[in-house]
């Protein structure tokens, strides 16, 4: 008897998540051209009154931050005939269960690490809307991935960049868009 696998027509959708600072957009660039699939740079979703708001270490309100997050929603949905890596904050529960609602298969990389080591990288980068007077109130408001969301996976950002990339490459399973064990 012939079996017919069914195909499933999804396109992958990566989130690097984390942080400022965690090396989520250059690592969300270097998977999006090792895997051949297109780039978004949620900050380039940003306001320009909200890029002064937060460079002058100010958090954005809710209401700022919802906009802002559904504008990338909008060009998700616009784009989901695409293989897409998105660099994301991902610091809300609420914005990480709106983005499994999308059709894409979708996988979380959340960057973590020690909050110094990120201190320092947000302190070398230039021309970068966020200070690394910006973290502390980031990571306040991160809410930390919960066991359930089984699609999301850790990676330690402790590590040089390039090794960080290899281990996400090896985690991760495009075709089926799930965490290799």
């Amino acid at each position: 008897m012939n079996q017919v696998k069914s195909l499933n027509p999804l396109r992958s959708l990566i989130v690097v998540m984390g942080v400022s600072g965690c090396g989520k957009s250059y690592l969300a660039a270097k998977l999006s051209a090792e895997l051949n699939f297109d780039f978004i740079e949620a900050d380039d979703f940003h306001s320009d009154s909200a890029k002064k708001t937060m460079a002058a270490n100010i958090a954005i309100t809710d209401e700022v931050r919802q906009c802002w997050f559904e504008l990338i929603c909008q060009h998700l949905k616009s784009n989901e005939d695409k293989n897409i890596v998105l660099a994301f904050s991902g610091l809300k529960y609420k914005h990480r269960q709106a983005l499994r609602t999308l059709l894409f298969n979708i996988k979380f990389i959340w960057l973590d690490g020690d909050p110094e080591v990120i201190k320092h990288r947000i302190a070398k980068r230039k021309n970068h809307f966020v200070s690394a007077d910006f973290l502390s109130g980031q990571l306040k408001a991160m809410e930390l991935p919960f066991e359930s969301e089984t699609d999301t996976f850790r990676l330690d950002i402790d590590n040089e960049i390039a090794v960080t990339l290899t281990q996400c490459l090896q985690r991760i399973d495009v075709k089926h868009n799930i965490s290799k064990s």
